[in-house]
């Protein structure tokens, strides 16, 4: 089968007889077969809409021949007959739209080729019903949405029955809805009238259901072929600066969890039947931490509290009793504070790490706090010291850490320590308090009510 535009060696030079000359096509060799359905991906600047506008002589080439049929772009007498073979629509489509009524606008391009009102209107019909916009046909283009703007210049050009549509990015300024009705419509023409559409655009999921993808690069092509064949080489398009459909980037990452999973896919159904038939092996989640560590740190740190308040008051005077009594403490405070589990690991394993102080939730200094408060409570009443502020000291204590109950807890933080969130954290100030001589605490209690 003979093609039906065919590109040899073209080369396009935007000023070449100027002191800047660009060139936007370098040696491009191209054939497109009636009814094939190509689309032409690149980044900005390519040269994808310079080769577009070759396709219906609206360039011709510096060097190099199009061939649309049997024509050549660069024999004016065939003007004609290339642009009624080649219809094109652009980006924007109210540059298309020169009428002020559907119809009519639809029947400008009919008409300027001197054909029969009968004949006119039978193709006006035709074209507004396969883009679906027969109830529009009385409505003012300025009152129709984007979509429904690109679609009237789509029937504009059916009007004048092309065999070949070129979308130039025609679906750059749609809302995805509006731009699955344009896509739907052409594949429709394709598939069932056997136009040949040759589209350009940047949207990787307008691409899967051509029949041949081709990339540019620099005014070259430098890849051709099928999109399953050049959606695979996810590597090489990245380098080129073209995305993969959303789709295949999910299965090629789990072709990198499980190579068994295929890395080809492009559709929502062919993604499904893969998992189907392709199942990854399942790694088990951390196993979550037992709700024993909560009670067993606060065990301990009760124990080295009253540790550190029986080694006071055995011998109150002897030299490292309060050094003892403060260090036991602290390292009830530190354990219950900043006890941390690591965030994976198969078997749930737990190790003590101290986060960044920056890193600590305020509601985590909150116990911080409150527990500090009572450590001091329980020096002053001990020592009996200013017994009067003793007591508001622990109530203090108490109310703080109770308090930082009601404080909203970050889902990661719930992660990331044991005790969670923090019910055990008043037990503390309240053991502290009750393991205090009661003697003292009496007079904690009498300096309260006195003042003194």
């Amino acid at each position: 089968m003979s093609p039906i535009i065919r590109l040899d060696n073209i080369t396009h030079i935007y000023g070449a007889d100027g002191e800047k000359p660009v060139k936007a096509l370098d040696g491009v060799s191209l054939t497109v077969q009636p009814g094939e359905y190509v689309v032409i991906l690149g980044h900005n600047g390519s040269g994808k809409s310079t080769l577009a506008k070759h396709l219906n002589a609206l360039l011709t080439p510096t060097a190099g021949d199009v061939w649309v049929k049997a024509w050549n772009s660069k024999q004016t007498q065939h003007l004609r007959d290339i642009r009624s073979t080649v219809g094109m629509v652009f980006q924007t489509p109210d540059n298309q739209i020169v009428a002020t009524i559907v119809e009519e606008d639809i029947a400008f391009g009919p008409e300027n080729l001197g054909l029969p009102h009968d004949e006119i209107v039978r193709r006006v019909d035709w074209s507004l019903e396969q883009v679906g916009m027969n109830p529009y046909r009385k409505r003012a283009p300025h009152l129709l949405s984007g979509g429904q703007k690109q679609r009237i210049a789509i029937a504009g050009m059916l009007a004048m029955r092309p065999e070949v549509l070129v979308l130039d990015e025609s679906t750059a300024m749609l809302d995805p809805l509006g731009r699955q009705e344009v896509l739907d419509i052409v594949y429709k023409l394709n598939q069932n009238e056997g136009v040949t559409v040759i589209a350009i655009t940047h949207y990787m999921e307008e691409a899967v259901r051509a029949d041949r993808l081709v990339i540019m690069e620099n005014g070259r092509i430098v890849l051709e072929g099928t999109p399953r064949a050049i959606f695979a080489q996810a590597e090489r398009l990245r380098d080129l600066h073209i995305d993969v459909p959303q789709i295949t980037q999910l299965a090629h990452a789990l072709h990198a969890h499980n190579p068994a999973f295929p890395n080809d896919v492009l559709t929502v159904g062919e993604l499904v039947t893969a998992v189907k038939t392709h199942p990854t092996p399942h790694t088990p989640h951390p196993t979550p931490p037992s709700n024993a560590i909560p009670a067993l740190f606060t065990a301990l740190c009760l124990l080295f509290a009253v540790i550190g308040q029986s080694s006071l008051l055995a011998d109150p005077a002897q030299p490292w009793a309060g050094l003892r009594w403060f260090g036991f403490s602290a390292l009830a405070l530190l354990m219950l504070v900043w006890y941390r589990q690591p965030s994976g690991g198969e078997n749930g394993r737990f190790s003590l790490t101290l986060p960044k102080l920056a890193d600590i939730p305020s509601q985590r200094w909150l116990v911080f706090a409150g527990l500090l408060l009572s450590l001091l409570a329980q020096r002053m009443a001990t020592g009996g010291q200013r017994p009067f502020i003793t007591l508001p000291l622990w109530l203090i204590a108490i109310l703080i850490t109770t308090y930082a109950l009601w404080q909203p807890t970050d889902p990661a933080e719930t992660r990331a320590y044991a005790i969670r969130p923090y019910p055990s954290a008043p037990l503390l100030p309240i053991a502290l308090f009750l393991t205090a001589p009661p003697d003292r605490l009496a007079t904690a209690l009498t300096g309260v009510v006195t003042g003194a």
